[in-house]
């Protein structure tokens, strides 16, 4: 019998002083909030800006996984307030950066344990998981970590990630149950329900370490977690009477989604968008695609997509994005993208590669 999933992790980090005082370039500017990645940047826009100042640091168009701060960047992350960090495997470069800092100015480190992926949805939205969470249960005092903790940073309870492929030995690599490697993959903002409690432990977060602006912070939460409790809904409303339950993609990001709504995942290559595919693998997809007629596989927009254009020309299926939203590009951002825009797209894209009969309105 399977075990039950582990919570996924968000880790804040509180960096106390700054690393130095000028660098090559010289320096960014300091912020309130400094986010790892896109999707925590959003929400701390959303709910805390323009009383906070909030940045992200992974730039626009980057490859999430395998991008690397600069110089610059770590002195950034030295003389902001705060650090979100996805944690999960998911930007291992903080953890590193974090550990090279000064040990003259060390960073307070907060690692709360954030996603329970069996909540139910009422309690997500409403933010009521979060009743009884005091001070206590949500921070690990400095005593407690060790030298071997990247400085400071206590990933004890932190899932494993698994960023290997599907075993080339598997019949068809699809994900049983929709599972996929939910309980390990870091994308659980693809999840509207998981991402509803990303907002409400980011504002409690925020409202502790920045008290005046708690009025507007819990305002703004309420009203973010009310827009994805809406988009929660308009999945439920597309993704229903669907003909299909298997989609294929090229990276095993959507873990959290399929479990959430109830199809499955074949992936060309696993959590790592960049590892090589194995060619029985493809061999295997392209047999997936044929015998369940699957009309749609999906790349992501800043990956190549060399690997499902081919297989889209031998199986005649159709090669669309299915968007993992780690970043915007530069064009998504120019036409006024967002995570909610993006998200609706995603939506209707799976409406139609799992032949679903009710199509979403925009």
């Amino acid at each position: 019998m399977a075990s039950r999933p582990r919570p996924a992790l968000l880790v804040l980090v509180v960096l106390a002083a700054p690393l130095f005082a000028g660098c090559l370039g010289g320096p960014l500017p300091s912020v309130d909030v400094l986010a790892t990645v896109y999707p925590l940047g959003f929400i701390a826009e959303r709910i805390a800006a323009p009383e906070l100042t909030v940045a992200t640091m992974i730039p626009s168009g980057a490859e999430a996984h395998h991008w690397e701060p600069s110089v610059r960047d770590i002195d950034r992350m030295a003389r902001s307030g705060l650090l979100l960090q996805q944690g999960g495997g998911f930007d291992r470069w903080a953890d590193r950066a974090i550990h090279g800092l000064d040990d003259a100015a060390p960073p307070h480190v907060v690692v709360l344990p954030l996603l329970d992926i069996d909540l139910l949805p009422e309690a997500s939205f409403s933010g009521g998981f979060l009743q009884g969470v005091g001070h206590d249960d949500a921070h690990h005092d400095d005593e407690n970590h060790t030298d071997g903790d990247h400085g400071g940073v206590d990933h004890t309870d932190e899932p494993h990630t698994d960023t290997g492929a599907h075993d080339a030995g598997d019949e068809h690599p699809v994900h049983d149950d929709g599972h996929g490697h939910g309980n390990e993959d870091p994308h659980t903002w693809l999840d509207p329900v998981l991402h509803a409690q990303t907002a409400w432990r980011v504002a409690a977060v925020l409202m502790e370490r920045f008290p005046d602006a708690t009025e507007v912070i819990q305002e703004r939460t309420r009203a973010f977690v009310a827009e994805l409790e809406a988009l929660h809904a308009s999945f439920e409303e597309t993704l229903t009477d669907c003909a299909l339950d298997t989609i294929v993609v090229s990276h095993d990001a959507y873990g959290h989604l399929a479990r959430r709504y109830g199809f499955q995942v074949a992936a060309v290559a696993g959590l790592s968008p960049e590892v090589e595919p194995d060619p029985r693998t493809i061999d295997r997809l392209i047999r997936l695609i044929d015998e369940r007629d699957i009309p749609i596989v999906f790349f992501e927009e800043s990956v190549d997509d060399g690997v499902v254009q081919r297989i889209a020309e031998k199986t005649g299926a159709e090669a669309r994005v299915l968007s993992p939203i780690e970043s915007l590009l530069p064009e998504q951002r120019a036409e006024g993208a967002d995570y909610f825009s993006l998200m609706a797209v995603n939506r209707d894209n799976l409406g139609d590669a799992l032949r679903c009969q009710t199509t979403n309105p925009s």
